[in-house]
């Protein structure tokens, strides 16, 4: 069954990125790809197309994967599919703020957002990650206050909460916004919540790291370990509370 290798290609290409394996995450998902469009032209394949975009630019193969998020945007629109659209705006959303254009990352994320927000029953899940990825330019853009209301708001819709990847990307977010407000343990625990939330570490991500390497540039490697042990030892239940 093709769709089912396709699928367990990108899940295990999603994995791979995770844990920083960019050659490998690569490989699956180029694969997963090819066997979706075999198939059809439809939502999964631009958007599995997308996340091989975001692997390649994690890669430092920028040129790449600006050419796969075009070949992804002309799947999705030959597809007809709202939900494809948004997935690959919010991968140019991605690359925009990757290559220092917040202003376009911006236009990028609120292009996504209203595409979602235009489908009747449209997944929720969406909405709570380019939410999350607006707020963390709203804490950039120095209002903190609006990327958390964002947050908030975003994870208490109907349905948004069953989604524990999405939340823990969530929670990776609002550690951020809380960080550059100024609360720097708040940010910690929520680090560490992440995790609790997730399951797993995004080893591969630039951006994680960063906020790492800034959380012990304030606090110290040895109190940032504790905070974000304390985070990652919350029960379910109490780490989505710290997102609301």
């Amino acid at each position: 069954d093709r769709w089912g290798l396709a699928s367990a290609l990108a899940a295990t290409g999603s994995v791979q990125l995770a844990d920083g394996d960019v050659e490998g995450s690569v490989e699956a998902y180029a694969e997963a790809h090819r066997l979706m469009a075999e198939i059809t032209v439809n939502e999964d394949a631009s958007y599995t197309r997308t996340r091989l975009a975001a692997a390649y630019a994690r890669g430092g193969d920028v040129p790449r994967a600006r050419a796969e998020l075009a070949a992804a945007k002309a799947e999705a629109e030959r597809s007809g599919s709202p939900i494809g659209l948004a997935s690959v705006h919010m991968g140019m959303a991605d690359l925009a703020r990757e290559s220092g254009d917040p202003a376009e990352a911006r236009r990028m994320a609120e292009a996504a957002l209203s595409t979602i927000e235009s489908v009747h029953g449209g997944p929720p899940q969406m909405i709570v990650v380019t939410q999350a990825f607006l707020a963390t330019l709203d804490a950039d853009d120095g209002d903190p206050d609006a990327g958390r209301a964002r947050i908030r708001a975003a994870v208490s819709l109907p349905m948004a909460d069953r989604d524990m990847p999405v939340m823990g990307m969530a929670a990776l977010a609002l550690a951020y916004v809380e960080f550059r407000a100024g609360r720097a343990e708040e940010s910690a625990r929520l680090f560490g919540a992440a995790l609790a939330l997730r399951g797993i570490e995004d080893r591969g991500s630039t951006q994680v790291d960063e906020l790492r390497r800034q959380l012990a540039a304030t606090l110290g490697d040895d109190r940032l370990e504790q905070l974000y042990q304390d985070g990652a030892a919350l029960p379910r239940e109490q780490a989505m509370g710290m997102l609301r």
